[in-house]
């Protein structure tokens, strides 16, 4: 493919968006030159894999300016504003959408314009609108740019008389803000160093939260009648269940906060809680089986399900979060508990997956239930390009391999998974790592079946499944494992 930012956003674009671009290029408020919009209707021709062997330079040229001597100058100045128009579209459509971001750039001009009858409208408008939407701690800060932009109005029109309560309320939900988005930063900062043994050399954040009186601060509030202090107090209690980490109580008490004041979150919120407690769970569960939190695992993923939170950008089942919550089911609840799982569910998954999705889910059932031979079949009718349906099936198909003592299948399948994992533009260089890790603790296990006793290779695996984020995959490895002990 030509090597061009405006061509790759084009190729970005889904087919709604694509005609979007093609009218607002067409406008001559936003452009005036008639070749930018014969190159756009060239470039169309191609979308969106802009792989055709008569894709040249050469041609593009000549489809815009119909004769004259090629000039790759002129021709990628021609790109250079397109991909400037491309630019402007993105963040208008972007603005348009957002209905935060819209009326408080829409409140800034009408307040320079000193349409102060409208404006007055559009803010109460705007706030009501954002104190029902639901919680966040985003949420917090765009109510005090509202409210910072409400006191600049009053201010400007001599209104002193209003200030003192929206001053108040600007400042509360700034410090909301900025002690949630904290508290939320210290969480990611300890998953970082337990997932990736990551750590900086200055942990400002830290630092800040050890010279500063939380405890006494958060009583404070508790004793108040501030708004939005009950969602505030979902981001403490993550504060404190992540800092008494080993006391499962600070746990159970964030996830009854939770379901108490889950309706007054917004879809981000509610994922943001439902996340930082099933990290918790990961990081017990790989420690140690606990039934108890294995049981609030799964409750955790049906909460997705329950509020909607499972849906893609085009309203369907996110096809990565029904593999994840599929496979806990096997690991944590029975067989028939799947099955149902997935004959609920199936139908609001994309039809283009579906089939391989049902085959992929039947064959980890049988896995599961050690009728490998069966599971190998069923693999066989899956041809799917989407990427966590392939990395799942390779995984398995190693495991399948692995179990019915085929040696050679095992060398050629971790050959062509390691291959495909580090030759894979989809693949994230997080989950490239992760995957290469599975791959090197398969191939050490395969090596342990030729070298028994091997107590240095034994010690190794162990230190590799115990890093393990993927619990079934960790749960596999220390069965073998103990096989060979």
């Amino acid at each position: 493919m030509i090597n061009s930012k405006a061509i790759y956003i084009i190729q970005s674009l889904n087919k709604k968006e694509l005609l979007k671009f093609e009218k607002f290029i067409s406008s001559q408020y936003f452009n005036n030159n008639k070749n930018l919009i014969s190159l756009f209707r060239c470039l169309k021709k191609f979308y969106p894999s802009f792989d055709s062997p008569i894709f040249t330079k050469e041609n593009i040229y000549k489809s815009v300016y119909l004769s004259g001597k090629y000039s790759d100058e002129k021709l990628r100045k021609l790109l250079s504003d397109l991909y400037k128009l491309a630019e402007k579209f993105l963040v208008i459509s972007n603005i348009e959408s957002n209905k935060l971001e819209y009326p408080k750039l829409l409140l800034e001009e009408l307040h320079i314009k000193r349409l102060d009858n409208i404006y007055i409208s559009k803010y109460k408008e705007t706030y009501e609108y954002l104190k029902n939407t639901g919680q966040h701690y985003q949420m917090f800060l765009h109510e005090h740019q509202l409210k910072w932009l409400n006191v600049s109005f009053m201010l400007s029109r001599a209104d002193q008389f209003s200030l003192p309560s929206e001053i108040f309320e600007r400042s509360e939900q700034l410090i909301f803000y900025f002690l949630s988005d904290l508290f939320i930063t210290l969480n990611d900062i300890e998953m970082t160093n337990i997932n990736y043994n990551y750590s900086h050399t200055s942990n400002l954040p830290q630092k800040f939260i050890d010279n500063f009186d939380i405890e006494k601060f958060y009583e404070s509030i508790e004793k108040s009648s501030i708004r939005n202090k009950e969602v505030f107090s979902l981001y403490y209690h993550t504060y404190l269940m992540n800092k008494y980490s080993d006391d499962e109580k600070y746990f159970f008490r964030l996830k009854d906060l939770l379901y108490a004041n889950i309706d007054k979150l917004n879809d981000p919120g509610k994922l943001n809680f439902i996340v930082l407690l099933l990290n918790y769970c990961n990081v017990k569960l790989k420690k140690v089986r606990n039934s108890k939190l294995e049981k609030v695992s799964f409750e955790l993923y049906e909460l997705h399900i329950k509020h909607g939170l499972f849906k893609s950008e085009d309203n369907y089942f996110r096809t990565d979060m029904f593999i994840n919550i599929f496979r806990k089911s096997l690991l944590y609840k029975s067989i028939e508990e799947s099955v149902i799982f997935l004959e609920e569910n199936i139908s609001l998954i994309h039809h283009e997956h579906q089939k391989n999705l049902v085959w992929l889910c039947k064959a980890l059932i049988l896995f599961d239930t050690g009728k490998f031979r069966e599971a190998l079949t069923l693999t066989s009718k899956i041809n799917s390009n989407l990427i966590i349906i392939k990395t799942q099936l390779r995984k398995l198909l190693m495991k399948i391999s692995y179990e019915l003592n085929e040696f050679d299948e095992n060398k050629d399948d971790v050959n062509n998974y390691r291959t495909f994992v580090i030759n894979s533009k989809s693949i994230s260089e997080i989950n490239q790592n992760l995957l290469l890790g599975f791959i090197k603790t398969f191939n050490d296990l395969i090596n342990l079946k030729n070298n028994k006793g091997d107590d240095y290779l034994i010690g190794q695996i162990k230190k590799d499944v115990d890093k393990m984020n993927d619990l079934s995959d960790r749960d596999w490895f220390t069965k073998k494992l103990m096989d060979k002990i």
